[in-house]
């Protein structure tokens, strides 16, 4: 199974108070892309890979007063796994 997804995200420019005293103005906007690939090895044994962020956007939520000393979310991440059913 593979899905492939894409967030957009608008500029935001209502700030509360507190944001206004620690951060410079509005959130521009971002897109992010992200896919999934999954598979069943047994009935109840499976696996996936998935990568987030694939595109390697610079982004920051808006309400994260982290952008005030300029900190970003994660960039691209690749993750895997295994799933066991019992």
């Amino acid at each position: 199974h593979a899905e492939i997804h894409y967030d957009f995200y608008a500029e935001q420019s209502r700030l509360s108070p507190t944001e206004k005293k620690f951060l410079d103005g509005s959130t521009p906007s971002y897109g992010l892309w992200s896919a999934t690939l999954t598979g069943e090895i047994f009935s109840n044994f499976s696996w996936n890979v998935e990568i987030l962020n694939a595109t390697d956007v610079a982004y920051a939520h808006h309400l994260s007063l982290a952008r005030a000393l300029d900190f970003n979310q994660a960039g691209r991440q690749i993750r895997a796994g295994l799933s066991l059913k019992f």
